[in-house]
């Protein structure tokens, strides 16, 4: 779970939870994250603690009715669907609201047979704002744009008419002739 708080810097926290014996982070002492989650004691506790994080009493309810432990359980057994995502809104310790995603992604343990899930809970305003502005850009009168990383040097290109992402712009027959 450490790598997960590395590989994207809207992540706020990742956990890992071991649903088949109730327990959360089994082996991992993790400090609170950015959002005051102890990963510590059962599983059952801890999605509780998590559900408290959204604003609105409707998205707890939602968040408690689709994300328990037994309902977990029961998705991935029944239809064997490992990938699930929560988005709710926060407060961040300022009291601004904040848009949230939760990723849920749970896995058969080998050495165990038991259940485990990992979870990451990121900001979504910043994905949204940059998705807004490239909305923008396409709108404009750009078909495509390339984003320069300059933390990890790389250079990403992006065909906005499309919606695809890759590591080189699409060539076009006329202009590469």
């Amino acid at each position: 779970t450490k790598e997960l708080l590395t590989l994207d810097p809207n992540t706020l926290g990742a956990f890992r939870l071991d649903l088949s014996r109730n327990l959360c982070c089994p082996g991992d002492r993790q400090d609170a994250d950015q959002l005051g989650l102890a990963c510590s004691g059962a599983a059952d506790d801890f999605l509780r603690r998590m559900s408290l994080l959204a604003v609105d009493k409707d998205e707890r309810d939602s968040f408690n009715a689709k994300f328990s432990r037994g309902q977990l359980i029961q998705s991935f057994l029944g239809s064997g669907g490992s990938d699930k995502r929560f988005s709710f809104r926060r407060l961040t310790e300022a009291g601004e609201p904040r848009r949230t995603d939760a990723y849920f992604r749970m896995a058969r343990n080998p050495h165990t047979g038991g259940i485990e899930a990992i979870i990451r809970i990121a900001d979504a305003n910043e994905a949204a704002k940059e998705e807004a502005i490239l909305q923008r850009i396409v709108s404009e009168e750009f078909d495509s744009i390339a984003v320069i990383d300059t933390v990890s040097g790389t250079i990403r290109f992006r065909n906005l008419g499309e919606g695809a992402v890759g590591s080189t712009p699409n060539k076009f027959p006329v202009y590469d002739d």
